[in-house]
């Protein structure tokens, strides 16, 4: 489950804006499924249940940004980042919920 170029892309147009108060939640909930991502890929086992607790918190993360989209986005200052977040968590939604 590495996150590919395409999310990066989308990611580093926002990078100038990590210190924005309005986007913590964003780019905290960003860290941790980059984080429960690497876990997911060094687990071996296709079938452990640590793999599956895993992937129950980095599907519910995404559910929350999935929800919270529009209010994240509109936190941004310019249609090119309003445009990334969006790609940002549809990216995520689909990577975390229908790629196994």
């Amino acid at each position: 489950m590495i996150l590919d170029k395409e999310f990066f892309d989308n990611l580093n147009k926002l990078e100038n804006h990590k210190a924005n108060p309005g986007l913590k939640d964003f780019f905290d909930a960003v860290d941790k499924l980059k984080k429960l991502g690497e876990e997911i890929n060094g687990i071996q086992n296709k079938k452990s249940s640590e793999k599956s607790k895993l992937d129950k918190q980095a599907q519910c993360l995404t559910k929350q940004l999935e929800e919270n989209k529009i209010q994240i986005a509109k936190r941004t200052k310019t249609q090119k980042e309003y445009d990334a977040v969006y790609e940002c968590i549809d990216y995520l939604d689909k990577h975390f919920n229908y790629q196994k």
